[in-house]
C-alpha cells in the first residue's frame, strides 16, 4: 500500500522530487564547503589553546610575587572581630539609600588560605527600585574584600515600584598573621 503510494508519487510529481533531491543535495554540498574548513581552524585553535594552558600551568609555580602588593592588600582587610562593624554599614548603607534591611544572616565560608576568615553573608533589603539600585552601587564601600556572588531583584508586578533585593556577599577578613 505504501509503496504503491510512493511509485504513484514519484511518477506524477518527478519534476517536485527532483528539485527537492538538487535542493537537498546543494544543502550537503554547502555545509561540507563550510564545516571542513572550520573544523580544521578549530582543531588547530584547541591544540594552541591547550599548549598555552600547558605553558601556563607549568610557568605558574616559577612566577615571581610582587610581595609588597600582597602586604598591601592584607593591610586592607579588617580584623574578623570587625564583622559587626561591617553588618552596622550593610545597615547604614540602607539607610542612606532610603531601604531597609529586612534580612541579614552570615555564616562561615571556606577559602583554604591561613589567617584569612571569609563570611557569606545574605541581605535582603526592600524599599523602592532606585533605592535598592543605590544601595547596590554603595556596596562598593565595604570595607576590605568583600564579593557580590548573587543579586536578584523582586516585586509583585511589573509596575509596582516597592521591590525587595536579595545579595549574597562574601566578606574576607584578616584571622591571623600575614600568610
Amino acid at each position: 500500500m505504501i509503496s504503491a503510494r510512493i511509485r504513484l508519487i514519484a511518477t506524477e510529481h518527478r519534476s517536485i522530487l527532483t528539485l527537492v533531491a538538487v535542493l537537498a543535495i546543494a544543502c550537503l554540498a554547502l555545509w561540507f564547503y563550510l564545516l571542513v574548513p572550520r573544523q580544521h581552524r578549530l582543531t588547530a585553535l584547541q591544540a594552541d589553546w591547550a599548549a598555552k594552558r600547558r605553558q601556563l600551568m607549568q610557568s605558574e609555580g616559577a612566577r615571581p610575587t610582587d610581595r609588597a602588593a600582597i602586604d598591601r592588600l592584607w593591610a586592607s582587610l579588617p580584623q574578623r572581630h570587625d564583622l559587626p562593624r561591617i553588618l552596622g554599614q550593610l545597615y547604614d548603607l540602607a539607610g542612606l539609600s532610603h531601604a531597609a534591611v529586612t534580612v541579614l544572616d552570615y555564616k562561615p565560608g571556606s577559602n583554604g588560605i591561613d589567617g584569612l576568615t571569609t563570611y557569606n553573608l545574605h541581605c535582603s533589603v526592600s524599599g523602592r527600585y532606585p533605592a535598592l539600585k543605590r544601595f547596590l552601587f554603595e556596596l562598593h564601600r565595604l570595607p576590605g574584600l568583600a564579593t557580590i556572588t548573587g543579586i536578584s531583584i523582586t516585586a509583585d508586578g511589573p509596575l509596582q515600584e516597592q521591590a525587595v533585593l536579595d545579595t549574597q556577599l562574601e566578606v574576607h577578613l584578616r584571622s591571623g598573621a600575614t600568610p
